[in-house]
């Protein structure tokens, strides 16, 4: 092909994948050609790239220099994410082909097959497994490297044949679901392992050193490693901690207001706030810890005002996104649904499947219309992801995707899954919660009341924080009400709407109508 043509593609091809001020580092064009030559050898990105700076069929296929030395592999994800685009796979080899048949090379009246989907899904699933392989791997070896002490408990047999030496994957690699799914099994029992190392490191490391503001910012590992004991031995340590540090020190007042916030001691998590950002405006822990306290208020416009004061004055805040969902959420409290919509479309991202599906699903129980949605086939791949069913908060986020978009036998399929899932908190919490979301799709609001009742407090075992775990509580309410239990649903909102100076979406909540405001099972 090389003989006849100059190249499948020139740069010009590409010229309105990149900014016009600045002309992309490497040629599109030869990434184009390496991701067919990948395809059809069954490369991974690494091996790809080796396969550039080393074999003389692709240099001359690309019109390389011998002495080239090629492109770091992590290069071909980025333009994998350009060609994924729109329908610009599908346009370049359409291109490809047309100038096959020019040149000869493609005979007329024959049937050529040029959708671009199975070639990029073939990639990105060895690029995909691969990488999730390698960085256990590397995460192991520094582990082992530097503190070999620390792998004894979730190192097990088979892991040295997994991780003992680099991914080399073939052509056709067995079961990459699969495999994909284990090893992100494993990468989180090897965090949730070394978070409970930092956590007990951090107990002597205060001893020596009290209120050290440094090691203050660890003390998440106390609830990331997933153990309810261990939750509530970092409450106990950062009220000493706090205690020792004194109401003059902002980053201590910040995280003791986050605790106070998540305890329901909502007046003090206040307070404590409002104090560190009086010591230090530019605090997003203690702007997010008063965000918290106010959604349990009920501040409403006043709430939503203050967020979007903060940040105007740090715009590229890391807690942007998020902010903007609370401030999403005190307007859906006060019945502004229209400034919900637009914060859900014009703050949020494509990744923020979670935030996205709890404010539509807030929304469409409310009897209102939701705003931009998540794209279905999106959560389905998140779900296969390694992630996907790694931690239950997560899986329950993406199950109210699910949920806005009616797919109410995805949501059986998952709520199976969830089941059969040996942890606790996925089969004896998880999966009745959505099954419950799969019967509200149907429109069977009587066996989502069945099982959404018993749960109780056990809730919190599906991990996030209280404002999170809210909605299981309002689709229970609006189940009620759907089934003509009223009394029922209005006792358990009655705290909320007594206490909230801003009740509007409660109120929506508990008021009768055709339960029609959920679309029907797709």
């Amino acid at each position: 092909m090389r003989d006849r043509l100059d190249g499948l593609w020139c740069d010009e091809d590409f010229a309105d994948w990149y900014p016009r001020d600045g002309r992309p580092g490497l040629s599109p064009a030869q990434l184009a050609t390496v991701c067919v030559l990948q395809f059809l050898l069954g490369l991974s990105d690494r091996q790809a790239a080796e396969a550039v700076r080393c074999r003389i069929d692709f240099k001359y296929a690309m019109a390389m220099e011998l002495d080239d030395p090629g492109f770091h592999h992590s290069v071909l994800a980025d333009f994998r994410d350009r060609l994924a685009e729109d329908d610009r796979a599908d346009r370049l080899l359409d291109l490809a082909l047309a100038r096959l048949k020019e040149a000869g090379l493609v005979r007329e009246r024959t049937t050529q097959r040029t959708d671009s989907t199975h070639v990029l899904a073939a990639v990105r699933d060895l690029t995909r497994l691969e990488l999730i392989s390698e960085a256990v791997r590397a995460a192991l070896e520094e582990v082992a490297s530097t503190s070999p002490h620390l792998l004894g408990e979730p190192v097990e047999e088979d892991w040295g044949r997994r991780y003992g030496r680099p991914v080399r994957l073939g052509k056709n690699p067995t079961k990459p679901k699969t495999r994909i799914l284990a090893t992100g099994n494993d990468a989180v029992r090897l965090l949730e392992h070394l978070y409970r190392l930092t956590a007990d490191h951090l107990v002597g490391h205060f001893d020596r050193w009290p209120a050290d503001e440094l090691a203050g910012v660890m003390l998440g590992a106390f609830f990331a490693c997933g153990d309810a004991a261990y939750r509530a031995h970092g409450d106990a340590l950062m009220e000493q901690q706090a205690a020792v540090a004194g109401p003059e020190s902002w980053p201590w007042m910040g995280w003791l207001a986050s605790a106070r916030a998540e305890q329901g001691r909502v007046r003090e998590a206040h307070g404590l706030a409002g104090r560190a950002l009086a010591l230090y405006p530019s605090s997003g822990v203690a702007v997010h810890a008063l965000a918290h306290a106010e959604h349990e208020l009920g501040a409403g416009r006043a709430c939503t005002d203050f967020l979007d004061q903060w940040l105007r004055t740090d715009p590229q805040a890391v807690q942007a996104r998020h902010l903007n969902w609370h401030a999403a959420l005190q307007s859906i409290a006060c019945g502004d649904f229209p400034d919900a919509r637009r914060r859900a479309d014009t703050a949020l991202a494509r990744r923020d499947v979670g935030m996205r599906a709890a404010t539509n699903w807030r929304l469409l129980l409310a009897g209102q219309s939701p705003a931009g949605r998540s794209d279905p086939d999106h959560v389905r791949e998140l779900l296969t992801a390694p992630g996907g069913m790694a931690e239950a908060f997560h899986t329950f986020n993406l199950a109210l995707a699910l949920a806005v978009e009616s797919a109410t036998d995805d949501l059986h399929i998952l709520a199976r899954r969830a089941a059969a899932d040996a942890r606790p908190e996925f089969h004896e919490v998880l999966a009745p919660v959505v099954q419950a979301l799969a019967e509200i799709t149907a429109g069977r609001p009587r066996a989502a009341v069945n099982l959404l009742s018993g749960l109780g407090e056990k809730t919190e075992r599906i991990g996030g924080v209280r404002v999170e775990r809210e909605i299981i509580q309002d689709t229970l309410a609006r189940a009620l009400i759907d089934t003509g239990e009223h009394a029922r649903a209005a006792g358990l909102l009655h705290h909320r709407t007594t206490t909230r100076r801003h009740h509007t979406y409660e109120n929506l909540l508990l008021a009768a109508r055709v339960p029609a405001s959920v679309p029907g099972p797709r």
